[in-house]
């Protein structure tokens, strides 16, 4: 039976996702299933990486990918994403994004607005 995360992977590619946007960070049992199931692996700083996969997604319309490690600093590049209405998706060691500044009242990660953290163990 295959982990999590390479059925995540394989779901992902049936939506039109092509590339993933990999952090230095990153887990390698993502990077791994990433590879397996034919993503384009295009390495990234953390911030740039998200905001690629923003990009990549406005144009394409299908979620721009970035497997990232945990305790990166994407935070701010996902106000970006979120204030642009770009369809991103995050696959991390981590629970949540880290890094950046403390969202302000208002903010469009305020309490989680706009921000939906999916965990899959792999």
């Amino acid at each position: 039976m295959p982990a999590a995360v390479e059925v995540v992977c394989r779901v992902l590619r049936q939506a039109g996702v092509a590339r993933a946007f990999v952090t230095a960070g990153a887990p390698r049992v993502f990077t791994e299933a990433a590879a397996r199931t034919g993503f384009d692996l295009v390495p990234s700083g953390a911030a740039p990486a998200v905001v690629m996969a923003a990009v990549t997604g406005v144009l394409t319309g299908a979620p721009g990918l970035v497997v990232g490690g945990a305790g990166e600093p994407v935070a701010d590049a996902l106000v970006y994403a979120l204030a642009d209405h770009a369809p991103v998706i995050l696959l991390t060691g981590d629970s949540a994004p880290s890094g950046g500044s403390v969202p302000a009242a208002g903010d469009p990660l305020e309490g989680g607005a706009g921000l939906r953290t999916v965990v899959a163990e792999a």
